[in-house]
């Protein structure tokens, strides 16, 4: 049973430098977004797909709407922040939730429509300290060593500020939550002033 138990720890050792290479070229791409028209329920479908067999229960509701954008960058995105989730859950029970909408949001004292993008999970809090580093390269924030982390957090906020959005994360003792904020209608690319809910 010993070597078994080596047997894995090495295998996951070996997937490490290759999940990571996939990231880096996910981070590399990021701001190379080519807009155009179409359903958000497309991104909807393809994500219920991909995390279908997942031993944590998601619930996906995005909202049925047009949006000019990146269709599979927007995928992406939202994949990298479901896996970041069931990552935080791993070794206990949990849920996910996906959903988004459209709202209106003031952003340097002007009014606009965006599009809300949400996943949340119950898996356990960001420390506070750690939130404003949360979309950092290679953070983590459990323990904030760039050995442990990743890309994905990283690749989320590029995506979103390359299409004139930002995201925000949220954590409380119920869970953390990934929020992004895409303009409906083109913008430039973002740096924004505050990413911390």
């Amino acid at each position: 049973e010993e070597a078994a138990e080596l047997l894995r720890a090495a295998d996951e050792l070996a997937k490490r430098p290759a999940g990571l290479v996939r990231q880096l070229c996910d981070f590399s791409k990021a701001g190379d977004i080519a807009p155009r028209e179409f359903p958000l329920s497309g991104v909807d479908s393809k994500l219920r797909d991909e995390f279908m067999s997942s031993r944590i229960p998601i619930d996906i509701d995005l909202p049925a709407i047009v949006f000019t954008g990146d269709d599979g960058k927007i995928l992406l995105m939202l994949r990298l922040l479901v896996q970041r989730s069931v990552e935080s859950l791993e070794g206990r029970e949990g849920w996910i939730n996906v959903g988004g909408n459209m709202t209106m949001k003031e952003v340097s004292g002007q009014q606009g429509n965006f599009l809300f993008l949400m996943v949340a999970n119950n898996g356990p809090a960001i420390p506070e300290g750690a939130l404003k580093n949360v979309f950092e390269p290679f953070f983590n924030p459990y323990d904030g060593r760039p050995e442990t982390g990743d890309l994905k957090l990283a690749t989320v906020a590029a995506i979103a500020s390359a299409h004139g959005g930002w995201a925000e994360c949220v954590s409380s003792n119920v869970g953390v939550m990934f929020y992004v904020y895409l303009p409906m209608a083109k913008q430039e690319p973002t740096t924004p002033e505050n990413h911390i809910g």
